[in-house]
């Protein structure tokens, strides 16, 4: 893939405790100790959205900015989908479908 190419990704993030973060419009959520994911687009590089949110310091952009700027989250790893791929609802769909 290279490094400009747009697409969608899954970002799996781990909380070593549960935390509680303001979310938008959904309010105030608490988010277990575990393994998350998140679901996102990016149009102009997969390569840069995803090296930017492993990051701990940026300005706040989007919601998940919120979780990956904490100490009790890691990113660990993002599954991404080129040109073409799943949608972020079809990522969803997708993960949820699995045999957890």
């Amino acid at each position: 893939m290279k490094k400009d190419e747009g697409g969608t990704y899954a970002l799996f993030l781990y909380l070593e405790e549960g935390i509680t973060e303001e979310v938008g419009s959904l309010g105030t959520l608490r988010f277990p100790r575990g393994v998350h994911v998140y679901a996102g687009s990016a149009r102009s590089g997969l390569e840069p959205r995803l090296s930017r949110h492993a990051r701990a310091v940026k300005k706040v952009h989007w919601h998940v900015d919120r979780l990956t700027m904490r100490s009790e989250c890691q990113v660990v790893g993002a599954v991404t989908f080129g040109p073409g791929g799943p949608d972020e609802c079809g990522i969803v769909s997708l993960l949820a479908s699995l045999p957890w």
